[in-house]
């Protein structure tokens, strides 16, 4: 008998705590109405003001890269519509305070006006982030192409982003370096994704297919004298090469590929791994950091 009183009693303060920890959540609320509402009010115009800010400095961007679009395109598009979304919301909920409940002041509709000021005050923080981030991948991606035009760079590594954005930084490269064939600086550009795909057969196939666009240099059906073939038909042109291997999962000899590595200044190898170790075993000369912090 004692244990069920001992159990009820405790049951029942539990309870009890609950609702009064409950009513002065409420409380508070309403007691802050005009506050919550006036904060929300003095931010909504910040949101407005980084909202145009930030479609200001996307456009500045573009126009200098145009690629930004490919890299950064789901961010961009993703804050812009959350933070119009929050806007408009905000503003319907402001105009409601006419309708206000329990003597003016509403705990519900205080809460929402708390909410969505915290939510407008993040979106401004994550508008500065972004723009931040982008500028910062911009100075590595330049710094990066810099390193491509080095005669003593053969081999660089970069890691640090996922799948999606491996390809967009490919893709950017790729248009980089087609703007820079009159001037000399890459004549013909492998783009080999590996995808996880290690056998050396597969990947010699697709590398003779992206640059020659064909895969028939092959005459001999053994690995080695497959590389033997690769590495005389990349020597033999008379432009520069860069070879991208993009997304790599497991170590791969590039020699028992066939790619050449003992002239850099005539082909150069850029790697991409979400594994900063393996593209160190793999030997680059470079390494190169994407990740967003």
């Amino acid at each position: 008998m004692h244990f069920i009183e001992t159990l009820l009693s405790a049951l029942v303060g539990s309870f009890m705590t609950c609702i009064f920890s409950y009513a002065r959540t409420e409380l508070d609320y309403m007691m802050s109405y005009n506050k919550n509402l006036k904060t929300l009010k003095e931010n909504v115009p910040k949101l407005e003001t980084a909202e145009a800010t930030f479609q200001e400095q996307i456009l500045q961007i573009r126009e200098s890269d145009p690629t930004i679009e490919q890299m950064w395109h789901k961010t961009i598009h993703s804050w812009q519509q959350r933070a119009n979304s929050a806007l408009s919301d905000a503003r319907i909920l402001i105009e409601t305070d006419e309708d206000r409940c329990c003597l003016g002041k509403c705990p519900n509709q205080s809460k929402d006006f708390h909410d969505f000021t915290s939510k407008i005050s993040a979106l401004i923080n994550e508008e500065s982030t972004i723009i931040g981030n982008i500028y910062s991948r911009r100075l590595k991606v330049n710094d990066m192409k810099n390193k491509l035009k080095d005669p003593n760079t053969k081999m660089i590594g970069v890691h640090g982003i996922d799948g999606d954005g491996q390809k967009t930084l490919v893709t950017e490269l790729a248009i980089w370096q087609l703007k820079n064939i009159r001037g000399g600086l890459f004549g013909i550009t492998n783009l080999a994704q590996i995808n996880g795909t290690l056998k050396v057969e597969d990947v010699q196939d697709r590398i003779a297919k992206t640059l020659f666009g064909v895969q028939n240099i092959f005459t001999e059906r053994d690995t080695e004298s497959r590389a033997g073939a690769l590495r005389r038909k990349i020597k033999e042109q008379r432009r520069r090469v860069l070879i991208i291997l993009e997304d790599i999962s497991a170590e791969l000899s590039l020699e028992n590929v066939g790619i050449p590595l003992d002239y850099p200044d005539e082909c150069k190898i850029l790697l991409t791994s979400t594994d900063a170790k393996l593209l160190k075993h793999m030997g680059i000369d470079q390494d190169f950091d994407l990740e967003v912090a």
